[in-house]
């Protein structure tokens, strides 16, 4: 590596050679010429050597009556020579280097941004003050005062919490933040109770604020208190907290082993009517008797009006679609399992009726069989679920509850 960063330096020269090689390269063997890189490249000998060796390459081109060309100068002197006849090419680069940090420094694009989607109508108020206090495209960095645009606006939107102005490449961003509205449920909330918000056996009381009253195992009504709002010196509060509790539900549901019901067949006839203002009907297209057993689909429009004319029947259009009756047979397994799928998502509705349905997890399953009749399966399900059974109630009150703090439990 030390050695070609040395003949790098040294001034050497590429050349071919026209004429006879092998004689040159006796000549330039009696001599003593050091050639590097020799090689034929058609009727032409290419090789490489030192300019210092250029009185020895003048001899043995003498002897050999040959030609030579010079193809290519390399190493440092022909280098500073070339920059000595060019010095402005030495410019060149630092004008692109200046130049480079001067458009770095350019701010090309001014951005608004926000977490949520804010009307067009802020985005360009924002983008003006900011324009108003030095920060629009076309300036450069040490031109604009970012703290002092930040304060600004600031100032001028009272309903920003957050103003940040950072760069990002050759754009600048202003990212703001509006002050969160909270929703009603969110709101400071007036004294009151947490109270069941179905028949329920407690599993756990967690109290974040009010008197806690009721305690694990005890068996509660809908509506009961189950934590006070009233904490200690503070008086009446805003009771809060997690009460979990057993709640139960059950469904009852049959299914025969031979089962009729009415499926749509495809046909359909369409139909077109008049109604009068007091309910009478004209057929005008086909006929709602149709199908035995058929079912209207029908759409209303009103008729246009013309000038002052404004008649009073509507029109009605649709289709008559035919049913048919289809009958399904059922061994006593399927028509058990139907039924216990009915009866299991009858109970799940009455659980999502009574608790809140994100905090309900089911723990246990018992399926009961009622076998009555051969043809006919009945099952009945129920479900044990634990569930945030809290329901917030306001209740203004001047005493507190007795007793306060309830007393330890006797164990049996």
């Amino acid at each position: 590596m030390i050695r070609g960063a040395k003949d790098r330096l040294q001034a050497s020269i590429r050349i071919e050679i026209r004429g006879d090689g092998q004689r040159f390269l006796h000549a330039a063997a009696r001599e003593g010429l050091p050639l590097r890189r020799v090689r034929r490249e058609g009727p032409l000998l290419l090789a490489e050597l030192r300019v210092k060796d250029a009185q020895k390459l003048r001899r043995a081109l003498r002897l050999s009556r040959c030609s030579m060309r010079i193809r290519r100068r390399q190493g440092l002197p022909f280098l500073l020579a070339f920059w000595r006849r060019r010095p402005l090419l030495l410019l060149l680069p630092i004008l692109l280097t200046l130049g480079f940090c001067l458009l770095s420094a350019c701010i090309f694009r001014v951005e608004v941004s926000s977490p949520e989607p804010l009307p067009a109508g802020d985005y360009q108020r924002v983008l003006q003050t900011a324009r108003e206090n030095g920060l629009f495209p076309g300036r450069f960095l040490w031109q604009v005062d970012q703290e002092h645009c930040q304060r600004q606006i600031s100032l001028e939107f009272p309903e920003l919490f957050f103003v940040e102005i950072s760069r990002r490449g050759v754009c600048m961003e202003i990212r703001i933040a509006k002050r969160i509205s909270l929703s009603p449920a969110q709101q400071p909330r007036a004294p009151g109770d947490l109270v069941a918000s179905c028949d329920a056996v407690i599993q756990d009381v967690l109290v974040r604020r009010g008197t806690a009253a009721v305690r694990s195992g005890d068996t509660v009504l809908k509506g009961q208190v189950l934590i006070y709002g009233w904490q200690g010196q503070e008086g009446a509060v805003a009771a809060d907290g997690i009460v979990t509790g057993r709640v139960w539900a059950s469904a009852y549901a049959e299914c025969p082993t031979r089962l009729q019901k009415l499926e749509p067949s495809g046909r359909q006839r369409s139909l077109l009517q008049l109604r009068g203002e007091k309910g009478a009907l004209l057929t005008l297209l086909g006929d709602p008797q149709a199908f035995p057993r058929g079912e209207l689909h029908l759409q209303s429009r009103p008729l246009p009006t013309w000038r002052n004319l404004f008649p009073t029947v509507e029109l009605l259009y649709g289709t008559v679609d035919e049913f048919c009756p289809r009958e399904y047979s059922y061994s006593y397994a399927q028509a058990r399992k139907i039924a216990e799928r009915e009866a299991e998502l009858s109970a799940r509705a009455r659980l999502a009726a009574a608790c809140d349905i994100s905090s309900t997890s089911i723990r246990h399953r018992w399926v009961e069989e009622l076998q009555l009749e051969e043809d006919l399966a009945r099952v009945q399900v129920r479900l044990e679920a634990e569930s945030q059974i809290g329901l917030y109630v306001e209740n203004l009150r001047e005493e507190p509850p007795l007793p306060e703090v309830l007393p330890p439990k006797e164990e049996s």
